[in-house]
């Protein structure tokens, strides 16, 4: 039988049975290839209908495009122009003359009748404000002063039974002093140690407890180190503290600068008797005769300040101390003015001292000791505490110098 696939168009002629028949390929459907008069129809309709479009289009563009050529760019409408304001301008009128006026102080216009508090309300200027002086101007540095009055000291007149002190003063120059340290000194106050000391006062010492064992006088002061390189020694079996403090005082110049320097004080009183005495060391400033950072009379005033507060009427002052100022100088210019010095003539410049407020007949003896290795002498003086009247100012005479055997 014949086999047919699907689609197919049966063929024209005989079908012969058995055979699978070779069907012949369709042809499609065209409107190109003319299969049919409808075909052709279509086509051309198409045709018609994208020219229209075309055309239209075309009409469209070339009617912008004239416009454009003929009135420019659209033009944004300029806002509609702000009436100007009308002015309305009055006539010029002529000036003429004012009223007299009525004199001052008159309310009913006659010039004969002067108020004097109107006269006076004219006549009179504005107060002139009366200008305010400026603030004193504060101390530059911390140690500056402004005060140019110094503490005044009080002599010493306890009418009670006189009693001596002595006293030492020594810069011990510490930085001389070797490895191992010498002995030197130790055996200057050994040997003028006979009565003992009561008061001793330091200056460039680093070790007293050194110092005061090494001349077998540990055990008989009390010690007291301070800062700055000072130092004191109080005889324990004759006084008693009642209290004791340090303050800066001072401060080296930029010149020559090591530091601020301090005072130290002790007040003590006597087991025997009961008489007080405020004792004091201090190590000036430098350079020599400058009195450092704030100047001598500032020097001073805060070393009599301290004395001024710290102690007490009825003391003795004995002020020991290498003072780095000589006797021309302005800090014991104002020293010498509230204080005796013991001494009118020392080696080393004239800065060391024992001041008192004892009076010149306050000093018993005054001597200037061997350096024993120091570049400074040591000063002993042995002080009568005693109504010696009031303090008339520095006396002449001259030291002791003594020598060890």
């Amino acid at each position: 039988m014949a086999v047919h696939r699907w689609p197919h168009v049966i063929a024209d002629g005989p079908q012969i049975p058995g055979v699978v028949h070779q069907w012949p390929q369709p042809k499609l459907y065209s409107p190109v290839a003319g299969n049919g008069a409808r075909s052709w129809v279509v086509f051309a309709a198409a045709a018609l209908l994208v020219a229209a479009l075309f055309g239209i289009v075309g009409l469209r563009a070339y009617q912008t495009q004239a416009a454009i050529f003929h009135h420019g760019s659209p033009v944004t409408p300029a806002p509609a122009p702000i009436p100007e304001a009308i002015m309305t301008i009055n006539p010029i009128l002529v000036p003429t003359a004012m009223p007299e006026m009525a004199a001052a102080g008159s309310l009913n216009g006659d010039s004969g009748s002067l108020g004097a508090n109107a006269a006076t309300r004219v006549s009179s200027p504005k107060p002139t404000p009366v200008p305010v002086p400026p603030p004193a101007p504060g101390p530059k540095y911390w140690c500056g002063v402004n005060d140019s009055h110094f503490p005044e000291i009080w002599s010493y007149d306890v009418a009670r039974s006189p009693i001596n002190v002595k006293v030492l003063t020594y810069n011990l120059w510490w930085f001389k002093m070797g490895k191992p340290w010498s002995h030197e000194r130790s055996m200057v106050i050994q040997h003028t140690g006979a009565p003992p000391y009561d008061f001793m006062g330091f200056q460039e010492c680093e070790n007293l407890e050194f110092i005061l064992k090494t001349a077998g006088l540990l055990g008989q002061y009390f010690v007291y180190k301070g800062p700055h390189g000072l130092a004191m020694a109080v005889r324990s079996d004759r006084w008693e503290i009642s209290s004791q403090g340090v303050a800066d005082v001072a401060e080296d110049s930029k010149l020559q600068y090591f530091g601020k320097r301090s005072a130290m004080w002790v007040r003590v009183r006597e087991k025997a008797t009961g008489k007080t005495v405020f004792f004091m060391n201090h190590h000036g400033p430098t350079p020599v005769g400058s009195g450092g950072l704030c100047g001598g009379p500032a020097t001073a005033y805060h070393l009599l300040k301290l004395i001024h507060d710290q102690a007490q009427r009825q003391d003795a002052v004995v002020v020991t101390g290498d003072f780095n100022s000589d006797p021309f100088s302005s800090t014991m210019k104002a020293l010498t003015k509230q204080l005796h010095p013991s001494f009118t003539f020392t080696p080393h410049g004239d800065v060391d001292q024992i001041f008192s407020n004892l009076g010149p007949a306050g000093v018993v003896s005054a001597r200037v000791l061997p350096q024993g290795g120091s570049d400074h002498h040591p000063l002993q003086a042995v002080l009568r505490l005693s109504n010696s009247g009031p303090y008339s100012g520095p006396t002449g005479g001259k030291p002791m110098f003594v020598g060890i055997r």
